[in-house]
């Protein structure tokens, strides 16, 4: 799990991943952890997932605090990994965590909706940060 003494390690993290075009004030970090403990996680001092319920018609916009009357899907917010900690299948890990939402949205930034539609997520919208993508789960199968 993540605590809020992880807050600089994560902004670190997401600085040398993402850069300033997609920069996230540590506050943001501090307030999806605060509101939605169970859904951030550090892995090491390698990456973190921070991921929340959500509203699937209104995915969070870049910077921004969130705050829902109500919730319909899942949105991974961040999977951020340094290079020593990718082709491990943490992803992979991270993902089988949600089979039991429905809809499970995220954002894909820097070129990686190849590797989420791999992954079986589809394009559902562009916005001005990435693609917006979405995996639907069929539970009835």
């Amino acid at each position: 799990p993540m605590t809020s003494t992880d807050i600089g390690t994560v902004f670190e993290i997401a600085e040398s991943i993402w850069g300033p075009d997609y920069y996230e004030s540590p506050e943001v970090f501090l307030q999806r952890l605060e509101w939605w403990p169970a859904g951030c996680w550090m892995y090491e001092d390698k990456g973190y997932l921070i991921s929340h319920p959500s509203q699937y018609r209104c995915p969070p916009k870049l910077n921004s605090f969130v705050k829902y009357h109500y919730t319909d899907c899942y949105h991974i917010h961040d999977i951020c990994l340094l290079q020593e900690a990718q082709g491990q299948g943490i992803a992979d890990n991270i993902l089988n965590k949600f089979w039991d939402w429905p809809v499970v949205t995220l954002v894909a930034a820097n070129e990686t909706a190849t590797y989420w539609s791999s992954k079986g997520f589809q394009p559902k919208k562009q916005l001005d940060y990435g693609q917006y993508m979405v995996k639907r789960y069929d539970h009835n199968n």
